[in-house]
């Protein structure tokens, strides 16, 4: 094991992290390639063999992208990149963004909950009435269905995760408002070093270059508005260093 890899609590959610994003990022590939396929599987009937061609591939391809668009919900909470306005909140000191973070993740938790609450109503109706579609391949709308309270259920226990890090792993200089938590920026992230740098940041640091890059250009290249903490290697003379301004 590393010895830069987090021990403990810590350590633990890292790791069960990484297994579960994995698995996540996998079922969204593959969902999308299986429709993929059977997009490429249907036009290709219709001008090689109308009469044999599928009729049911859009209705497929529906069932699956619903199911992709769930599952990548669970991604969007673990990059915290489900649709905010977080202006205000850019303006509250790391404490106060705390505690707004934990109050939006218990407002969240009961959404989430009550996704998988209704949607599991709907999934049992549908079995009890054994509602199926109209279409040839009289599709069971129940797995259809499933998919609003598996996603409710998966961002639900990202929510969960999230809350008790911002409850009891807290820390100012990674997880503040501006900046990336440190799973979301990895040495293979597309794009040039300084696109990575910026992203590192999260576009605002209050940490800039040593005296060989002037505070003045650090702000206008990369870091225009304050944050606890960024770590930025200075382009002009291939040198580091840490400095509050």
């Amino acid at each position: 094991m590393s010895t830069h890899e987090p021990s403990g609590a810590r350590g633990l959610i890292a790791r069960f992290d990484r297994v579960w994003n994995r698995v996540e990022r996998t079922l969204v590939g593959v969902l999308g390639a299986v429709a993929l396929l059977i997009a490429v599987v249907q036009v290709f009937g219709r001008y090689i063999n109308p009469a044999g061609a599928i009729t049911w591939a859009e209705e497929v391809i529906v069932y699956i992208a619903v199911w992709a668009v769930m599952i990548a919900a669970s991604q969007l909470v673990r990059r915290d990149g489900h649709v905010r306005p977080d202006l205000v909140l850019r303006l509250l000191r790391p404490g106060a963004q705390r505690w707004v973070e934990m109050f939006n993740c218990l407002v969240a938790i009961a959404f989430t909950f009550g996704m998988v609450w209704y949607g599991w109503q709907v999934v049992d109706t549908a079995q009890l009435l054994d509602q199926r579609s109209s279409s040839d391949l009289q599709f069971p709308f129940w797995i259809y269905y499933t998919a609003l309270p598996t996603g409710g259920l998966l961002m639900l226990i990202r929510y969960v995760i999230r809350l008790l890090r911002y409850a009891f792993l807290f820390d100012p200089a990674t997880m503040s408002v501006g900046h990336a938590i440190a799973h979301e920026v990895s040495p293979s992230w597309p794009g040039t070093s300084s696109d990575r740098q910026r992203a590192a940041c999260g576009q605002s640091a209050s940490w800039c270059c040593s005296s060989a890059c002037s505070r003045r250009a650090c702000r206008s290249s990369w870091c225009w508005a304050p944050a606890p903490r960024c770590f930025i290697s200075c382009p002009a003379s291939r040198s580091s260093a840490w400095r509050r301004t």
